[in-house]
């Protein structure tokens, strides 16, 4: 099997396409009038949304390769438009490829994108080839990136940050003065000198210079939209969303690698993309770019509809991207220590979902710092998701030791009264190490803790999952923490359909969030957490609109969000207690307190944290401990009163403590 992404790494400048990602390809056109009205309002919804950008969105490249621009926390994105027949744009590419190189380490993403929406997949290729482009070519079938930057020639170039401003625009150098007439000696390099401002922390000295070359063509207005096929359209797009777990030995129930195989199942493809069941991916618009985006696009959803609705198109060959190949075994290279079930775990055929927790002995001798955390299930047919904590109490044991199954069940959390969380894995995630030179604290002595989210496939099944642990090198010195906010005095009464529930902490130092863990239990409908900055400003860390207890992976920004002393973080929780909430284990609604139980109930939010001063790590974490040990006591005085009033009155307190 030709494999693009790792066959022609050598010739891209960073590593970004080799990572296992969920991406997006760019649609043409649509082939009815409501879907290409629908894909209209789609390109309006995007533009008003800054988290849409188009290179927020996963791009595929000519061979199908799979990149997420900016992903990595890169200064600026230089976009520079291209066709295969202008000669000044193919004269620019020895310069382009020099210039891709150099400013790839320093913190600059290049990227050409086609504006002749006519050439081929293959043709693209095969010019990138002929011309020895070493940097990622798209073709941007929905023209997305063209809207938006509004190029007018060919070879011109643009630039902007990860959040859309032009930090550039024009032409690369003025080796062309028209057309029509040959080069001259270079003596303003424009883009070069743009990119080294950039690169250095500078403002652009000349941000906008008369590009030069081949105009770029509007479409005919009497022209009509192309037919949307599955080789132009719908392919880039289930093979970047959808294989990375539906291809054979994944998660996914069935394979859509190939035609066949999605047309099998198209209209309920067309569904699950319709609702946004699939794929799934619970932050909101508006919510800060996150890795691995498993959204669609308004554009794409309008594509898949379209195409299910015309017939399901096949489309030209030469349009067909090539297969996506993904690594074999760990994803970040062998780990520096693996641990794996002694025993397989049985999975019965049927019944409710199960949340298993595995304990397993690190035989750590010495604190050691763990930089990534990375998981195999043993059959992932029946594995939904995993968690990883780290115990040195010795009660993660003691639980396991109480059941004669391998690990022990709890809902709500690994059910200890101390511990030091490592993050998630969910289908579709790449493991994330953290910041060079940091790690989270692994105790010696310790034992992982492995929650493995398990659903019965209607046969007995068993798994034996592995974890693989990613150690931070012995010079690395800076300490990643764990802050949480919430607040324990909840109560829901029942009958409740929007109850809302807040809480807030203040940031006692200037503070560098890594990610986001959101966590509610089954009466949750909606969360959110917004940061309020000293200078009145404010900035959204998480939204999700509609919950969903099994699916809460934690989300790791795109760039370490960076917040000043002072902040205050504000969380607002909204359950429905109703008898009309179908995920609610009493069917007859009654009060609901703070719990670990499956019928109490939660609203937290977690960040990783690093402090922008290390000497701030124990002021950070112990202040927030503090905080946590408050509402910790508001907790209790509320239990003890109910407990009291329960002794007066002879009822139960419609409470369990844990």
């Amino acid at each position: 099997m030709n494999c693009p992404e790792l066959n022609r790494a050598g010739q891209f400048t960073t590593t970004r396409a080799r990572r296992l990602k969920v991406v997006a390809a760019l649609a043409i056109c649509l082939i009815t009038t409501g879907a290409a009205a629908l894909l209209t309002r789609a390109v309006r919804e995007m533009s008003a949304d800054s988290s849409s950008l188009p290179w927020n969105l996963p791009l595929v490249d000519v061979d199908g390769a799979v990149h997420h621009p900016g992903e990595t926390g890169c200064r600026a994105l230089a976009f520079v438009f291209v066709t295969t027949r202008c000669p000044i744009s193919n004269r620019a590419i020895p310069e382009l490829n020099r210039l891709a190189r150099e400013f790839a380490s320093r913190g600059i993403e290049l990227y050409g994108v086609h504006v002749d929406r006519s050439v081929t997949r293959k043709a693209a290729a095969a010019h990138r080839d002929e011309f020895d482009v070493q940097f990622p070519v798209l073709l941007d079938e929905a023209g997305l990136i063209l809207q938006r930057l509004q190029p007018t020639h060919t070879p011109q170039a643009i630039v902007v940050d990860p959040q859309g401003t032009v930090l550039y625009s024009g032409a690369i150098d003025d080796r062309h003065v028209s057309p029509a007439r040959g080069s001259r000696p270079v003596e303003n390099a424009w883009l070069r000198e743009a990119l080294a401002d950039i690169a250095d922390g500078r403002r652009v000295s000349v941000p906008h210079t008369t590009p030069i070359g081949c105009c770029v063509e509007p479409p005919k207005p009497a022209e009509q939209p192309a037919a949307v096929t599955y080789t132009r359209h719908i392919a880039p797009i289930f093979q970047a969303h959808c294989i990375v777990c539906h291809r054979e030995g994944d998660v996914g129930p069935f394979p859509l690698d190939t035609y066949a195989e999605v047309v099998r199942h198209a209209e309920q493809i067309r569904t699950v993309v319709a609702d946004r069941t699939m794929p799934p991916w619970k932050p909101a618009a508006g919510s800060p770019h996150f890795r691995d985006d498993l959204r669609l696009s308004p554009q794409q959803i309008a594509l898949v509809d379209a195409w299910t609705a015309a017939g399901k198109v096949e489309g030209d060959p030469d349009d067909l991207p090539p297969p996506r190949c993904f690594p074999q075994g760990w994803r970040l290279g062998p780990p520096d220590l693996v641990l794996e079930l002694p025993e397989a775990f049985a999975v019965p055929a049927d019944g409710p979902d199960i949340y298993q927790y595995f304990v397993l002995p690190t035989g750590l001798t010495t604190d050691r710092l763990v930089q990534a955390v990375d998981f195999q299930p043993g059959n992932a047919q029946v594995v939904h998701h995993a968690g990883f904590w780290f115990d040195q109490s010795g009660d993660a044991r003691e639980h396991d030791e109480a059941t004669p199954a391998p690990g022990y069940t709890n809902f709500g959390g690994p059910g200890l009264a101390q511990w030091i969380g490592l993050g998630n894995w969910t289908p579709g995630t790449t493991p994330q190490r953290l910041p060079p030179l940091t790690g989270r604290l692994v105790p010696a002595g310790s034992d992982l803790v492995l929650q493995v989210h398990y659903h019965p496939s209607g046969k007995a099944e068993s798994d034996k999952p592995r974890v693989g642990l990613y150690f931070a090198p012995p010079e690395a010195c800076e300490l990643v923490g764990e802050i949480a906010i919430g607040d324990m005095k909840l109560k829901i009464p029942a009958g409740q359909k929007g109850h809302v529930h807040r809480a807030s902490y203040e940031l006692p130092v200037d503070t560098r969030l890594l990610d986001v863990y959101p966590h509610m239990h089954l009466l949750g409908k909606e969360i959110r957490a917004t940061a309020h900055l000293p200078d009145g400003s404010h900035r959204d860390l998480i939204h999700v609109t509609n919950w969903d207890y099994a699916w809460q992976p934690r989300y790791a920004f795109c760039q370490p969000l960076e917040l000043p002393r002072g902040t205050r973080i504000d969380l607002e929780c909204v359950y429905d207690n109703s008898a009309d909430n179908p995920f609610a284990s009493n069917t007859k609604p009654r009060n609901v307190y703070w719990g670990e139980g499956s019928d109490d109930e939660m609203g937290l939010v977690y960040f990783q944290v690093l402090p922008a001063n290390p000497q701030d790590f124990d002021r950070l974490t112990s202040d927030n401990l503090s905080y946590y040990k408050r509402t910790l006591r508001d907790f209790w005085r509320a239990y003890q009163a109910r407990m009291a009033n329960a002794r007066t009155t002879g009822r139960t307190p419609q409470f369990r403590a844990r």
